[in-house]
């Protein structure tokens, strides 16, 4: 009887050590469970008649701060629109984002075990005689 309960003994012994090294994080020297999360939202909108809309947008996004967060979500949204008559809206977005991903989780803290970058970019020219350019350049790592 014993042999058949020793590997489920071994098995609980095991998840109640490793809970117990993520969750307390700092305090008991196991890993905290933080997360990093960066939003940059750029609009431009040129409407009505005749008008003109420039922008210019410069974003740098990098996951942590205080810390390596365990998870590190990147986020860039981009929105340019000429509507109307006659209507010109240009839209320059450069953007570096980095969480610097790995296999796994380094204990030395060079990076999240997770990294999301994600960039978004949305160019509408609607009415008569309108112009709309974009221009999304990303770096991410």
């Amino acid at each position: 009887m014993i042999g058949r309960r020793l590997p489920l003994l071994a098995f609980a012994a095991f998840a109640g050590f490793a809970t117990s090294a993520l969750a307390d994080g700092a305090f008991s020297g196991g890993v905290p469970l933080s997360t990093s999360n960066n939003l940059s939202i750029g609009t431009n909108l040129a409407a009505g008649i005749d008008n003109s809309a420039h922008q210019n947008l410069h974003s740098t996004q990098t996951g942590g701060g205080g810390g390596i967060p365990l998870v590190s979500t990147n986020t860039l949204v981009g929105t340019n629109v000429a509507a109307g008559i006659g209507n010109d809206a240009h839209q320059k977005i450069n953007a570096n984002q980095s969480g610097a991903p790995l296999v796994s989780y380094d204990w030395s803290g060079h990076g999240p075990l997770v990294t999301t970058n994600v960039d978004v970019g949305t160019n509408v020219a609607a009415g008569i005689g309108n112009l709309a350019s974009q221009r999304l350049n990303t770096r991410q790592r």
